[in-house]
């Protein structure tokens, strides 16, 4: 019984405040008039189309109701001074189209926008709304201009012209509304307050200069000096409020016009210059408010992006130093344990020799030692070069272990190193891992016969360049292994510039560092 009986309470109470709400904006649209016209901006339609779409739908029928009756008789308070309600009265109220469309329209109109279930703040909503009010009011001029037409005999020409003259300010009069809900609705507190400062000092500003205006020049018709005041304000607002600042210029130029009162101004064109405004500014600022919302994502994206970058290339930095240990560790395991068993073995086999076994095993022991240790020593070399530190990649690449290690594959090494600057430590390691790791595809994959490494520096960047005539391979179609990947992770971590191509026979490795990114 409570539930029902507040939920009865909330009926009523949307229907008498609506029904209030309709009465001061009909009572507040006949007397600001700009112009000597009563059908200059009718503000209930835009009252009505708004009710309809904030209210939850459970209250539509209460709206409708304050309409036919509150409102009803209010209007006929207004002009007839009294509102005498009978059963007789309210027939003839409901089946006068004027009074019974609008609202079924507005209703039907907001279902539909509803049933498409944009997002609320979404620029599709607001262009929705523009169109329902535009069906909407179209609709209510019609009606009204037929309602006229049938009681004063007019012709089709003048029934049409009343038709656009109601059309129109139907039409400003929700956009009125609009500009009012919009501003209130997508503001708050501080926000508020300095965009009802910014529509003072526009009110004030248009006012003001036109007054001067009128007063300097014994000027009758400031309206065109309004007019431009009015378009230099409308980009201003707009670039710092969006869709907002254009109802601001919009809610300040009518309210500027009801207190000027251009009488010498053509109805018409007075009409059609504040809906030009009102639309033109809708959609302008709808479309710039679409443009900085989407900006803003972009934005945000790219900063995302780029911060996860700088993720990824410190995470990488850690692989590439734990790996680096992990080869020192790995280096120093094998010098200790595997250097010492060598040493072991070559003592084995002196001792051999002192006991007199034969020649041939103990050639064929040391041959076998010998392999090992070479071996053991290329796979050091792989791990962690101790010519790095004493003579750098300069002196590793022009050095012996390079020619050893690809003319054993048959390949001719052909390095050509310029250098008159070392590059710093940390870069010099990772040139070297990605020289190491294309000479080591050159040899496993490549089926080359010569081999070239260019290593030079200009004043601006190092430069390395790998280079074979083997059969080559298309870095477009070909897949990344391990250590084609590893090479652009090393040069990412300096913000190198990797390039593999295929050009004349020969498949290049290029790599570029700035030094002033990299030197110290």
């Amino acid at each position: 019984m409570t539930s029902f009986l507040h939920a009865s309470l909330k009926q009523v109470a949307a229907c008498v405040i609506f029904a209030l709400a309709m009465t001061v904006s009909y009572f507040i649209s006949i007397s600001m008039e700009a112009i000597d016209n009563t059908t200059s901006w009718f503000l209930p339609a835009g009252v009505r189309v708004y009710a309809f779409l904030l209210l939850d739908k459970r209250f539509w029928p209460a709206l409708l109701v304050g309409e036919f009756t509150l409102f009803g008789m209010s209007v006929d308070y207004i002009h007839h001074g009294s509102a005498v309600v009978s059963v007789a009265g309210m027939v003839e109220y409901l089946t006068d189209p004027l009074r019974v469309i609008p609202p079924l329209g507005a209703m039907l109109g907001v279902a539909y926008l509803r049933h498409k279930k944009p997002n609320q703040n979404a620029i599709e909503v607001k262009w929705w709304l523009m169109a329902i009010m535009v069906c909407i009011t179209f609709i209510q001029g019609v009606l009204r201009a037929l309602t006229h037409a049938a009681e004063d005999a007019l012709s089709l020409l003048q029934t049409a012209e009343l038709t656009i003259g109601y059309w129109i300010g139907d039409l400003i009069g929700c956009f009125l509304v609009l500009s009012v809900v919009l501003i209130v609705s997508q503001s708050r507190g501080l926000r508020l307050l300095q965009k009802g400062i910014v529509l003072a000092l526009l009110i004030a500003g248009l006012v003001a200069l036109c007054e001067l205006f009128v007063w300097l020049t014994g000027a009758s018709n400031p309206f065109y000096l309004f007019k431009l005041l009015t378009l230099l304000a409308l980009p201003i607002c707009i670039y710092y409020y969006n869709l907002q600042g254009a109802m601001l210029v919009f809610l300040g130029v009518c309210i500027s016009l009801v207190l000027l009162k251009p009488q010498a101004v053509v109805f018409w064109e007075l009409q059609v210059f504040v809906l030009s405004l009102a639309i033109s500014g809708f959609l302008t600022g709808s479309a710039f408010e679409l443009v900085k919302e989407k900006t803003n994502k972009l934005r945000e994206s790219v900063l995302t992006l780029e911060k996860n970058n700088r993720e990824i290339k410190r995470l990488t930095k850690q692989l590439a130093t734990a790996t680096d240990k992990e080869r020192e560790r790995l280096a120093q395991e094998l010098h200790d344990d595997v250097g010492q068993s060598i040493i072991g073995l070559k003592t084995e086999v002196k001792l051999g020799e002192r006991l007199g076994l034969p020649d041939a095993f103990l050639q064929s022991l040391r041959s076998q030692i010998d392999y090992i240790y070479t071996s053991v020593y290329e796979i050091l070399f792989q791990l962690r070069p101790k010519e790095l530190e004493d003579v750098g990649l300069a002196g590793i690449l022009t050095g012996e272990k390079f020619y050893v290690l690809l003319n054993k594959n048959g390949i001719t090494y052909v390095p050509d190193v310029h250098l008159q600057h070392t590059p710093d430590k940390a870069v010099e390691a990772d040139l070297f891992r990605i020289a190491q790791e294309a000479i080591s595809n050159v040899i496993k994959h490549s089926g080359a016969s010569r081999c070239a490494v260019q290593f030079k520096e200009t004043d601006t960047h190092w430069r390395m360049a790998i280079k074979d005539n083997g059969q080559g391979f298309d870095p477009a179609t070909c897949k990344a292994g391990h250590g084609l990947q590893s090479m652009r992770d090393r040069s990412a971590q300096h913000n190198a510039e990797l390039t593999i191509e295929r050009r004349n026979g020969w498949t290049q490795v290029q790599l570029c560092v700035e030094k002033n990114l990299t030197t110290d």
